[in-house]
């Protein structure tokens, strides 16, 4: 059929429809490309953001160790001040010694133990400390863990050990020197969802300590033994 239309059509009207056809292939390309620029920039800008927001977390939480509650809402806190909408589209799992839900919380005790061992996990798993508000997506889930990170130099991490303790009646708060978070967040695609892809994930993880004991020293050489090293630009040694 097509062949019998060639016959009674001239040359340059095949011609012309080949340049509209490859237009129409070239445009839907360019509109494909800049579609996956954008989501590929979204995903960008929102993985920085999300390392920003960890890191800060981490560093601002440390220093209130070994009180592990008082680190948690530390953290918290600094996530709010990153952009993030914590208990709307924004929920928060904790791993650690909890005063205030009764007592140690993970993900397989909820509600609260006296006394629980944890062991170090990179899952973002956890009991719900602050949850989404209700009819809410949610967008992002940090896991705080301290539980995980306790003074248990020469002694198992057993449910036995006392640095394991977590009663607010006794006076135990914890005995983290650790915090770490882990946050996921998920990015809206809009080019990518036309072809399965509705979302991306992304996850970011930071950690710090707390240090109490820690000595510093200021070594002044007055010796000879760099006399004869390169100099760098702009003289002196």
């Amino acid at each position: 059929m097509l062949n019998k239309l060639r016959a009674f059509l001239p040359t340059h009207f095949w011609h012309g429809k080949q340049k509209i056809v490859i237009l129409a292939v070239s445009f839907v390309g360019l509109v494909a490309i800049l579609g996956l620029i954008t989501d590929f920039g979204l995903v960008y800008i929102e993985r920085v953001r999300l390392n920003q927001a960890v890191d800060s977390a981490v560093l601002a939480a440390a220093p209130e160790l070994p009180f592990e509650e008082d680190a948690m809402q530390r953290a918290i806190e600094y996530l709010k001040q990153n952009g993030y909408e914590v208990g709307k589209d924004v929920d928060v799992l904790v791993r650690g010694c909890v005063t205030t839900k009764g007592g140690n919380i993970d993900e397989n005790n909820p509600g609260g133990v006296p006394q629980l061992a944890m062991l170090p996990i990179d899952e973002v798993k956890g009991a719900v400390y602050i949850p989404i508000a209700s009819g809410e997506t949610k967008r992002t889930t940090f896991m705080i863990d301290t539980g995980s990170f306790r003074g248990l130099e020469g002694a198992d991490n057993t449910n036995e050990n006392p640095a394991n303790l977590c009663n607010n009646n006794s006076g135990d708060y914890g005995n983290s020197s650790r915090i770490k978070i882990i946050g996921e967040s998920f990015v809206d695609m809009n080019f990518m969802k036309w072809i399965g892809f509705s979302k991306a994930p992304i996850i970011s993880e930071s950690m710090a300590e707390s240090v109490s004991n820690l000595d510093v020293m200021i070594v002044l050489d007055v010796s000879t033994s760099t006399e004869f090293v390169t100099p760098y630009i702009g003289g002196g040694h």
